[in-house]
């Protein structure tokens, strides 16, 4: 697997640099605040400069060389490359650096399209292995992501709902002992960044996904903008959300919670 050394450029016209596995999640979490401290204080606006290592190790010396250079030396390293959308291997010696061009995978799917791929879901199984340890006999629904957004939709304004609701929703319709507690937590996740996705490109009509909690009406901080926005979105439908140590809930959040 690949590692991309990357610069972006911020709105305040500074550069920011970092390495990561995938360019388009770690951009998203940038854009939410979440991706580091610095961009989380200077928005960014584009990514400016990419290039790929195959080794982790090279990829991070590649990057502290950068964060290293002044600011016109960045400027320039960013105006060398033909399109700033492309990526660069890179092959690196003490003295010099020999690029090659390689065009960014054609086919990463966005959320949205994460969200519609069924993956031939879902479907029902028997509970076997390590599940059965804790959640005994019967079967088990692995639920399509769609379904899962379908449920988190049906949330209404001031109401909620938890993951463990979605999962015995999905459970009921068809007809299991349980709902798949990791696959219904992972597609979950990808509604919300489907939903912030859409925003994003302009969409009004986008899934609520701060509706759904977590367990004991825990906010979950793996959703876009973490749990500062999802406090935010909360309390301006009228919940009340306290913390207890690195947790956010929702106060009394029983008292809200709707049927799916």
């Amino acid at each position: 697997m690949p590692y991309y050394v990357y610069i972006l450029l911020c709105d305040n016209g500074s550069f920011y640099t970092g390495y990561t596995k995938d360019i388009d999640e770690r951009f998203q979490l940038h854009l939410s605040g979440r991706g580091a401290r610095y961009t989380k204080m200077h928005k960014p606006k584009r990514v400016v400069h990419v290039e790929t290592y195959e080794v982790r190790s090279e990829a991070m010396r590649r990057e502290r060389f950068i964060k290293k250079l002044s600011h016109n030396q960045k400027q320039a390293l960013c105006k060398s490359k033909k399109k700033h959308n492309s990526v660069k291997k890179i092959l690196m010696s003490k003295e010099q650096i020999t690029t090659g061009e390689k065009s960014m995978p054609k086919n990463k799917p966005s959320w949205t399209e994460k969200l519609h791929d069924s993956k031939n879901l879902p479907k029902v199984e028997a509970i076997t292995g390590k599940m059965s340890n804790r959640w005994g006999t019967g079967t088990v629904v692995i639920p399509a992501p769609i379904e899962v957004d379908q449920l988190m939709r049906k949330v209404p304004w001031g109401r909620l709902t938890t993951i463990n609701d979605v999962r015995a929703a999905l459970a009921r319709k068809h007809n299991a002992t349980i709902g798949c507690p990791m696959t219904t937590g992972i597609f979950v996740w990808i509604a919300a960044n489907a939903a912030a996705e859409q925003q994003q490109n302009g969409a009004a009509d986008i899934t609520p996904y701060w509706r759904t909690l977590k367990a004991d009406g825990v906010l979950n901080d793996k959703y876009p903008g973490g749990v500062d926005i999802q406090k935010q979105l909360l309390e301006g439908e009228g919940h009340t959300v306290a913390s207890k140590g690195k947790r956010f809930f929702v106060v009394d959040y029983q008292k809200g919670l709707t049927s799916l």
